[in-house]
């Protein structure tokens, strides 16, 4: 990156212009930007085309300052439940609310949640 003069924070710039929505009057010449796929990278390889510098020698693309995969966060937590994987839920009281009510509303929406996934099951 340094050779290339690119900072972390032109890295994040360029991914956060990149997945900006582009709204409908936008002008024409936004929408049609080398390289920029507005909100619609789907794969991995498709970020390694993101502009993150343009210099007097040519484009700096992201591929060539970052390695691109697709893969999945490293597990922090798991929780079983019998055997199989679960959803943990972490309810922390906050100070003044009332415990009663909060019990309550996270019991009722545990319940929706319970319905649901059975519904998905089916």
């Amino acid at each position: 990156m340094e050779a290339l003069g690119v900072s972390p924070d032109m890295v994040v710039a360029a991914l956060q212009r990149e997945n900006a929505d582009v709204p409908p009057a936008a002008s024409s010449a936004a929408r049609a930007r080398p390289g920029a796929h507005q909100g619609a990278h789907r794969r991995a390889r498709q970020f390694n085309d993101v502009v993150v510098a343009v210099r007097p020698g040519g484009t700096v693309r992201l591929s060539q300052v970052a390695r691109i995969e697709d893969s999945q966060e490293e597990e922090r937590d798991v929780a079983y439940l019998e055997g199989g994987r679960a959803v943990a839920i972490e309810v922390r009281k906050v100070s003044g609310g009332n415990t009663v009510d909060i019990a309550d509303q996270v019991n009722a929406e545990v319940a929706r949640l319970n319905a649901s996934c059975r519904a998905a099951r089916r």
